[in-house]
């Protein structure tokens, strides 16, 4: 009872659909690497944060200071590049496949409108 509240109240059976056997292959996997190599970005620069010095006179040191003395954080900052070049190659590449395959066509051209973001940012100005 308890199980078939929680499926209608979260609409877990609109998750219940067939797969197809081509959405397995790595060109449609491209824009979920793509997030997950931004969410890495982010965390990872989120933790570089804590031990950078922005001024003028400690940048430098303070780089120095992460590349040389922190081991774990030297990794941290390993994968934040990593992860940074990744990222725009994975956009780039997702971009081309989005292209490839003609995801822009019907059913599909109505999700991204060019003027939906013109007018989302305006109405986030006017806050």
């Amino acid at each position: 009872m308890i199980n078939a509240w929680v499926r209608e109240r979260f609409a877990l059976t609109a998750l219940e659909y067939p797969i197809p056997a081509r959405s397995n292959r790595l060109d449609f996997m491209l824009g979920a690497l793509t997030l997950v190599a931004l969410t890495l970005l982010g965390v990872t620069g989120i933790v570089l944060t804590q031990f950078y010095d922005p001024a003028p006179l400690g940048a430098r040191e303070s780089v120095r200071y992460v590349i040389t003395s922190l081991p774990l954080v030297s990794l941290v900052r390993d994968i934040h590049v990593w992860s940074a070049t990744g990222a725009i190659a994975l956009v780039f590449t997702h971009l081309a496949a989005v292209f490839w395959r003609r995801g822009f066509r019907r059913p599909r051209e109505g999700s991204a409108r060019p003027h939906d973001g013109w007018r989302a940012g305006r109405r986030y100005r006017r806050m």
